[in-house]
């Protein structure tokens, strides 16, 4: 199913996310989005490869790293979280729903402790 015009605006603008979002609610989860949202072009691209990445093609993804992804479903107006088994993990009912449940954390602190400085390929 084609998106309707609304959903195809928020396609298209959907890496605008990027700037402002590092994380997402998840009922009483939060989860760390670690890649970006994917450009207009690149959402394009993907569709050609959903079958390649075992994603339904009533689904149209737009972030992930294509192990862990968030689509839209067009058909229920929903946005769905899939694991790397296509488990679908989150449910969001709405795009305007998702977009609330964006939100930018402030980075957290490494936590060093029990790390033995000179046996450490990090750099202190």
């Amino acid at each position: 199913m084609k998106p309707t015009a609304e959903q195809q605006t928020f396609l298209d603008s959907v890496s605008d996310f990027n700037k402002r979002f590092n994380a997402v609610r998840t009922g009483p989860s939060l989860e760390t989005l670690c890649h970006p949202f994917w450009s207009a072009a690149e959402i394009a691209r993907s569709l050609n490869m959903r079958a390649d990445w075992e994603i339904p093609n009533s689904l149209i993804p737009f972030y992930g790293d294509w192990h862990t992804v968030i689509c839209l479903d067009p058909r229920e107006g929903t946005v769905k979280l899939l694991h790397d088994d296509r488990e679908i993990v989150f449910t969001w009912a709405s795009i305007s729903e998702f977009i609330q449940c964006l939100q930018n954390e402030p980075e957290r602190p490494i936590d060093t402790s029990g790390i033995i400085e000179s046996e450490s390929w990090l750099d202190f």
